[in-house]
């Protein structure tokens, strides 16, 4: 559907994970807390999408499932160590590597780089980029979020002077706009051609939407999961 209105993507899936005490704006999206199972599901999110020409975004790398609060409005901070998140945070990104596009998160790995949030850090980009061996278009999250902190144009440029490919910045007016995109400058060669690498890995296979859905549905009434099915134990629906 979003394909054929011309939105290129939904920036998903994310493939954070969601343990005990992982703030809700992450737990609410995540595919669960055993990191195969996420990676698993997360592969069949990446090749769906690819195969309908949306671009996938895979999120929010290297992990935001430790964070205990909002990266919206504060900074969280993660001190475990590298060893302890390989094969549980870091998990779903390193299966998912070939994944032609990545989001990158706004938290401090104190055991990686202790002083810059991972979306300005050049430590972190070349962790990403060597032990996690991604080699996709890297995308920073939203740099107007309160979990950073200067202008907003100071926050484009150390994004990218990190070694990001892109600086995302959604929010603001045209003149905002306007400062972010005199900050950035021209796009390097490398990223155009991880760029260029992403788009042609696009399908361009139609489905009817309404038919799929309709699908899901009754996958989930059959399951227990929808008003209607068996053994429903939701919340019922008003009269």
């Amino acid at each position: 559907m979003m394909s054929e209105l011309g939105i290129g993507s939904g920036t998903t899936p994310v493939v954070d994970l969601a343990r005990a005490g992982t703030h809700d704006i992450i737990s609410s999206r995540s595919f669960g807390s055993d990191p195969q199972l996420v990676a698993e599901l997360g592969r069949v999110a990446v090749d769906a999408l690819l195969e309908v020409g949306s671009m996938p975004i895979i999120k929010h790398i290297p992990g935001y499932g430790r964070v205990d609060v909002d990266p919206h409005h504060d900074l969280p901070v993660v001190r475990a160590t590298t060893d302890e998140m390989m094969d549980t945070d870091f998990l779903p990104f390193i299966r998912l590597k070939d994944s032609p596009w990545a989001m990158v998160a706004h938290l401090i790995f104190t055991q990686i780089d202790p002083d810059l949030p991972a979306s300005i850090s050049p430590r972190v980009c070349a962790f990403i980029r060597t032990v996690l061996d991604y080699d996709g278009v890297l995308i920073t999250d939203c740099l107007t979020m309160d979990a950073l902190s200067a202008p907003w144009p100071t926050r484009v440029r150390a994004a990218l002077d990190a070694g990001y490919d892109i600086a995302l910045h959604s929010q603001g007016d045209l003149d905002a706009s306007f400062a972010a995109a005199r900050a950035a400058g021209p796009v390097s060669d490398a990223t155009l051609e991880r760029v260029a690498r992403a788009q042609r890995r696009l399908g361009d296979r139609r489905v009817d939407v309404k038919t799929l859905h309709a699908e899901v549905e009754q996958i989930f009434e059959e399951n227990g999961f929808a008003p209607g099915g068996a053994g429903y134990q939701g919340e019922k629906p008003n009269a």
